[in-house]
């Protein structure tokens, strides 16, 4: 990908969230499966590469294709949400990835 890198910009809100969300083009930016990856390690403060494999929660290839395929009236009809190593997870198909975790 790019230069694109997801940032926890949204910080903490009064019910003690930390979120990151982030858009990406996946025409020019690459997979949404690496996307999740960078929006997960954004929200945890972790390295890309210290984040668990994706493959252990769900199978990146159907992800990749779900947020990726046309032929929708419009592409925010393909939404995706998951659990990724304790975090909310969720793909539109415009190219958002919000990652959410719980902070105590």
């Amino acid at each position: 990908m790019d230069d694109e890198k997801p940032s926890a910009d949204a910080g903490r809100s009064e019910s003690n969230l930390e979120t990151s969300s982030t858009s990406f083009d996946w025409s020019r930016n690459g997979q949404p499966s690496i996307a999740v990856v960078e929006a997960v390690a954004a929200v945890t403060g972790r390295d890309t590469t210290d984040v668990p494999p994706l493959y252990d929660f769900l199978n990146p290839d159907a992800l990749d294709a779900l947020a990726t395929v046309r032929g929708f009236d419009t592409v925010d009809d393909v939404c995706v949400k998951f659990a990724y190593d304790g975090i909310e997870v969720s793909v539109i198909g415009d190219g958002t990835v919000t990652a959410r975790s719980k902070q105590r």
